[in-house]
């Protein structure tokens, strides 16, 4: 369920490279938790605050007006906090899974 919904719900992400998936889910997760400024999720992530707002435009292009809707944002949370660590351990079958797919 976790990786059908990873899929559905994170789209704009499976097509960025690892790297930039990474940072930009990490960045996306803390503005999602706390909703606090640039230089406040900056110090959370040990960047600028400039890292921070260049990443937040790439993320506003990548999701647009999605980042509006409660109730997708409920579900990015939920998907994003159970996905990013197996990211990060290496785990990269949701990604993968979604280039089979051909999308």
């Amino acid at each position: 369920m976790r990786r059908q919904l990873a899929q559905e719900l994170l789209q704009p992400l499976l097509e960025e490279s690892p790297n930039s998936r990474e940072i930009l889910s990490e960045t996306l997760l803390v503005w999602l938790e706390t909703r606090d400024s640039a230089p406040a999720i900056a110090a959370r992530l040990g960047v600028h605050p400039q890292t921070v707002r260049y990443r937040w435009r790439r993320i506003n292009q990548l999701f647009g007006e999605a980042l509006h809707d409660p109730e997708y944002v409920i579900q990015l949370t939920l998907v994003l906090k159970a996905s990013i660590a197996l990211w990060i351990a290496g785990d990269q079958s949701d990604f993968e899974r979604y280039s089979e797919r051909g999308e």
